[in-house]
């Protein structure tokens, strides 16, 4: 963690580059306007779509926000998102005490962000429906009411050294068992809190760590000794290595432990894993290469060839320009022993394009091996990558060899 930690504040200390665009937007009901920065991610693409994450306390929260999404999105751990930062007023969200819920300015500001921000940003950029929140202080404790209405307006909630409301403590971890969709939940704080603070938030996180959740997530880490300033550096990051912990691609540890114990149908962890990916966070991900090559490596290694035409099939339509489909076909035609077929199979890889392991040289080397193990029974078309006999050499002639010159025999 320590690492981590060091190498976001060397992140932090850069400006932030990349597509950035800042506005001032209000409400009928709103008292003046707030500036709101949108932040897209790296290679924005409008044909994509992407999660979408609103950070309270902009001013504080922002920058390391979109240092933790860049770092861990350039890494593969987190989906590339759109960050929207608002910069409220201390007003805007301190919740008060006397009601016990959003009132007068915090009801304002709480609309504000559901129909005025969020619907801003959706009709500008290319937007999934996977949306987070991220607060501390009195916004962490204001981020719990969009929660408890009947429909959660976000699926993820990264609530920092909240300022909680004891009034809604009960209520928190008994809606987020209620909802049928899955909603991510992250509590950090420091134990250097005042007591008070300390205490709701304790009381809070004994409650929800108990509670049986069977579709939602909950998370807790308490830090110790460190500043609240620290606790959203430390905190943004390990509430996103939780929350996407299955998007990341398969690791050493989960091949060992997860993979490998498939016996049959391995391709199918593959598939699993995807789906699980989109039914999470509404991502249509592309299998990872590396992804392909570790349940290829599983499959090989189990003996469990009847997944490779599972494999090619599932991976052609996003690998279908390489010859990376054609070249595994072949290997599985080679492995039952249908040399005809392999031959075809890897006469197509030949012809496309390289990636990654599969290079021409490779297949050209598997396709000699195919022939001289088959020679005179492969049937062979106009185009065809042909190995050619390569005539053997004469045997020399020991007779000639051995006749001595005239010189030789006058002596």
């Amino acid at each position: 963690m320590k690492k981590l930690l060091l190498t976001l504040l060397v992140l932090l200390s850069a400006r932030m580059g990349a597509q950035i665009t800042s506005e001032n937007l209000g409400s009928k009901d709103m008292d003046g306007t707030r500036k709101v920065t949108v932040v897209l991610p790296d290679g924005y693409d409008k044909r994509e779509k992407y999660p979408l994450f609103v950070v309270l306390n902009a001013s504080r929260l922002l920058e390391p926000t979109v240092t933790s999404f860049r770092y861990f999105s350039r890494t593969g751990e987190v989906p590339p998102s759109i960050i929207v930062g608002i910069y409220n007023d201390e007003d805007d969200v301190t919740v008060p005490e006397e009601t016990g819920v959003p009132f007068n300015d915090t009801a304002v500001f709480f609309e504000f962000v559901g129909q005025t921000v969020i619907p801003r940003v959706q009709s500008k950029y290319s937007t999934n429906d996977f949306r987070g929140i991220i607060a501390d202080g009195e916004a962490a404790n204001f981020i719990n009411y969009y929660l408890l209405k009947e429909n959660s307006l976000f699926n993820a909630y990264i609530s920092l050294s909240p300022n909680m409301m004891e009034k809604i403590t009960n209520s928190i971890p008994e809606q987020l068992a209620s909802f049928k969709t899955p909603i991510f939940y992250y509590l950090g704080w420091t134990q250097d809190e005042d007591n008070a603070t300390l205490k709701k938030i304790t009381d809070l996180d004994k409650l929800m760590s108990v509670k049986k959740l069977d579709r939602s997530f909950y998370f807790s880490q308490p830090f110790p000794k460190i500043t609240t300033s620290t606790v959203s550096i430390m905190g943004i990051s390990e509430a996103l290595n939780l929350f996407f912990e299955e998007y990341r691609p398969i690791s050493m540890r989960e091949y060992a432990e997860k993979v490998l114990k498939v016996q049959n149908n391995t391709t199918q962890y593959l598939q699993d894993k995807y789906k699980k990916i989109k039914d999470l966070y509404g991502i249509d991900k592309e299998p990872l290469l590396d992804d392909v090559k570790a349940i290829y490596a599983a499959i090989l290694k189990n003996a469990d060839f009847e997944s490779i035409p599972i494999l090619v099939k599932y991976i052609k339509p996003y690998y279908k320009d390489t010859a990376l489909p054609d070249y595994l076909e072949g290997d599985y035609y080679l492995r039952i022993q249908e040399p005809q077929k392999a031959f075809r199979s890897l006469q197509r890889a030949y012809g496309a394009k390289e990636i990654d392991f599969v290079t021409k040289e490779l297949v050209s080397q598997t396709l000699e091996k195919l022939q001289k193990d088959y020679r005179g029974s492969l049937k062979t078309k106009k185009g065809d990558v042909v190995v050619k006999e390569q005539p053997q050499e004469q045997p020399a002639d020991t007779e000639s060899n051995s006749t001595e010159t005239p010189a030789e025999g006058q002596q």
